[in-house]
C-alpha cells in the first residue's frame, strides 16, 4: 500500500522530532564530550538544509516587499512629476499668451504716438463673416464714449469703422466688406484712390491712373482726406495689377495688412 504525500511528511516530521529528542536527551545524560560534539555535528548536518530553505524563503519575502515598496514610491513620484509637468506647461502657455498680447500692445502704443487721437482698447467678442456683410462686435459701447463713424485699427493697420453702437458693445464694418470705402494713396507714387471691400480677402483699389507706375508690393496708406481715418495708417499692399488697354485706370487688387481671421484686439480712435 502506497503512502500518500501527507503521510510521508508526517512520518518524516515524527522521525525528525524523535531524532532531536534523542540528541537533547543525550546532551543531558551523557558525559562523553566527544559523543555530544558528534551529536551536535549530526544535528547541524540534518538541520542545515531546512535552515537554508528557511533563509531563502525569508530573503524572498523581504526582497518582494522591498520591490513592492519601491514600485509604490515610484508610482507616487511619477504621479507627482506628471502633475508638475502639467502645471509648468499651463504656466508656459499663459506666459506665451501674455508675451503675445504685450507685443501687440507695444505696437499699438507706437501708433498712438504717431496720431493725435485718443485710443480706446477693445476685445473682439463676435465675428460675422456672411456674404451679406462682414463685421465684428467689440466689447466697448456708448458708456465708453464710442460713436458711429469712429475709426478702428489694430497694431498692424486699418480694421474698419463703427456702424452701430449699444450701451456695452459696438458693431464694426471691416475693411473687406463690399460696402466699405476708404480714401487712400500709394506710398511710392503718391497717387490717390479709394479702396473698396471685395467681400473676400482682397480689396479693390479704384481710380488709380495708368501713368502712375504702380507695382506689385506697393504700400497703400490712408490719406486722411475722408475725415475718418488719420493720414498714414497702413491699409495693405498691391497684390495684383491688371491694366485695361481701353480704360483710364488700372485694375488693382490689394491684400489688407490685417489678417481678420486672427484678429483678437483692436483700438477705437477718438479725435482729441
Amino acid at each position: 500500500m502506497k503512502l500518500t504525500y501527507s503521510k510521508r511528511i508526517q512520518i518524516s516530521l515524527c522521525s525528525l522530532i524523535l531524532f532531536l529528542s534523542s540528541i537533547i536527551l543525550l546532551h543531558h545524560t551523557s558525559k562523553d564530550k566527544t559523543l555530544i560534539e558528534y551529536s551536535y555535528n549530526v544535528l547541524y548536518e540534518v538541520l542545515y538544509p531546512f535552515q537554508n530553505i528557511s533563509n531563502n524563503i525569508v530573503n524572498f519575502f523581504n526582497n518582494t516587499i522591498d520591490k513592492y515598496i519601491y514600485l509604490v514610491n515610484l508610482k507616487e513620484e511619477n504621479k507627482s512629476l506628471k502633475f508638475k509637468i502639467a502645471r509648468l506647461e499651463k504656466r508656459n502657455l499663459k506666459l506665451h499668451e501674455e508675451k503675445y498680447e504685450n507685443r501687440k500692445l507695444k505696437r499699438l502704443l507706437k501708433i498712438k504716438r504717431k496720431v493725435n487721437y485718443a485710443q480706446i482698447g477693445a476685445e473682439i467678442i463676435g465675428y460675422n463673416p456672411s456674404k451679406w456683410g462682414q463685421s465684428i462686435i467689440i466689447n466697448r459701447g456708448k458708456i465708453d464714449n464710442i460713436k458711429v463713424g469712429d475709426p478702428v485699427i489694430s497694431h498692424e493697420g486699418v480694421v474698419g469703422q463703427v456702424i452701430n453702437v449699444s450701451p456695452n458693445t459696438s458693431k464694426v464694418l471691416i475693411l473687406i466688406d463690399r460696402t466699405s470705402a476708404i480714401d487712400v494713396f500709394l506710398q511710392q507714387s503718391r497717387a490717390r484712390g479709394v479702396i473698396i471691400g471685395g467681400g473676400n480677402e482682397l480689396c479693390q483699389l479704384k481710380y488709380i491712373l495708368k501713368n502712375n507706375d504702380t507695382k506689385i508690393g506697393d504700400k497703400v496708406l490712408t490719406s486722411g482726406l475722408d475725415g475718418i481715418f488719420p493720414k498714414g495708417l497702413l491699409v495693405g499692399h498691391v497684390a495684383d495689377l491688371s491694366p485695361i488697354p481701353s480704360g483710364l485706370f488700372d485694375t488693382i487688387k490689394v491684400m489688407p495688412i490685417v489678417d481678420f481671421t486672427k484678429l483678437e484686439f483692436v483700438t477705437v480712435l477718438k479725435l482729441k
